[in-house]
C-alpha cells in the first residue's frame, strides 16, 4: 500500500491531528497507570505456609532398667517362701498340740497362737506352704512326725481318760494309728479356731480322711 501527502492540507488540519495522537496516548497511559494502581492495592492471597517438623533421635534413658529375676533365681525365692512358712506351722503345730483333750491340763492359748500367725508378716508363706503340700490336714500330718509325736506324749499328762493318740501304744502300727488320730484332732481344732478369723487357712482343711486310699 502506497501513502501519499496532500500538501493542500492546512496547518490546521495538521496541528488537529497531532492533539489527537497526544489525547489518545495520554488517556492510555493514564489507563495503564489506574489499573496498575487497582492491581496494587488489590490484596493478594496468601500462600499456605507448611512447617516440617525436624525428625529427632530416639531418647535412650542413661540407665537400663532393672533385669527381671532369672527362673533360677525365681525359683530360690519360691522355695525359701514356702520353707518359712513350713517352720512357722510346723511350731505352731507343736505347740497347738500341747494337752490337747486332756482336761484339767495347762493349755496353751491357741487363739493367741493362730492369730500372731494370720496377722503376722509370714501369714502368705504359712499359707502358700499348707496349699502346697495338698491342705490343713496334710500340713500337720508332715508337722507331726512319727518323732514329734514321741516328743508330745512324753510331754504331755497321760492318763487313762487321755484321747485314743495320747494313750500307750504296744506296736508300731498301734503307735502310728494314734499319730493319725493326733493329727486329725489338731487340724480339725486348728480348722475350727481359724474359721473365726483367718478363714483362708480354714478353707484348706480336707474335709476327709486322708489316710485313706480309695
Amino acid at each position: 500500500m502506497k501513502y501519499s501527502f496532500n500538501a493542500s492540507s492546512t496547518e490546521t488540519e495538521t496541528l488537529g491531528f497531532y492533539k489527537m495522537v497526544e489525547h489518545i496516548t495520554t488517556s492510555l497511559i493514564q489507563a495503564v497507570a489506574e489499573e496498575a494502581r487497582r492491581s496494587a492495592e488489590r490484596p493478594r492471597p496468601v500462600e499456605p505456609v507448611v512447617v516440617v517438623a525436624a525428625e529427632t533421635e530416639p531418647v535412650v534413658p542413661d540407665t537400663a532398667p532393672p533385669a527381671e529375676p532369672s527362673s533360677g533365681v525365681a525359683y530360690e525365692r519360691a522355695i525359701r517362701h514356702i520353707e518359712k512358712g513350713r517352720t512357722l506351722f510346723a511350731e505352731l503345730v507343736v505347740l497347738w498340740a500341747s494337752n490337747l483333750g486332756i482336761e484339767g491340763a495347762p493349755q496353751p492359748d491357741r487363739v493367741g497362737l493362730l492369730r500372731n500367725v494370720a496377722t503376722g508378716p509370714d501369714s502368705g508363706a504359712v499359707l502358700h506352704y499348707v496349699s502346697s503340700v495338698g491342705g490343713l490336714t496334710h500340713a500337720t500330718d508332715a508337722a507331726m512326725g512319727i518323732e514329734a509325736f514321741r516328743l508330745k506324749r512324753l510331754t504331755d499328762h497321760v492318763g487313762d481318760d487321755a484321747p485314743l493318740y495320747l494313750r500307750a501304744t504296744e506296736t508300731p502300727e498301734e503307735e502310728e494309728s494314734a499319730r493319725r488320730a493326733c493329727v486329725a484332732a489338731v487340724s480339725i481344732n486348728i480348722a475350727q479356731v481359724s474359721s473365726l478369723f483367718f478363714s483362708d487357712l480354714c478353707a484348706m482343711y480336707e474335709h476327709r480322711d486322708i489316710y485313706r486310699k480309695d
